[in-house]
């Protein structure tokens, strides 16, 4: 039984997507910002969403995107909170926020 909910656990785990750069819940001390996360098993695409809220509902950036990476220069401020989301077409979002601190 336990060798099953291991192969269960690994195989949901590879579906999925996860985020590496920037943390969540970093303070960052720049503002052009490195977006990355792992892949998902069998995506091609992912979409991306910034916002500066935590419900999303303007977002500030929302693409679609092929790479495991996005770079963001134009959007982000000083002393500011942002929260990211990825999502490939098969898992659900995951999200993370952080923080600029002063330049």
């Amino acid at each position: 039984m336990n060798k099953l909910l291991l192969f269960f656990i690994i195989t949901v785990s590879q579906l999925n997507a996860d985020i590496i750069n920037p943390p969540d819940g970093s303070e960052l001390s720049y503002i052009h910002v490195l977006f990355e996360w792992e892949a998902a098993e069998g995506a091609n695409e992912y979409n991306f969403e910034l916002s500066a809220t935590d419900n999303f509902s303007s977002p500030l950036i929302n693409i679609s995107t092929n790479e495991l990476f996005y770079i963001e220069k134009d959007n982000i401020n000083w002393q500011s909170s942002y929260y990211w989301r990825i999502k490939s077409e098969n898992s659900d979002w995951i999200v993370a926020s952080f923080t600029t601190g002063k330049s």
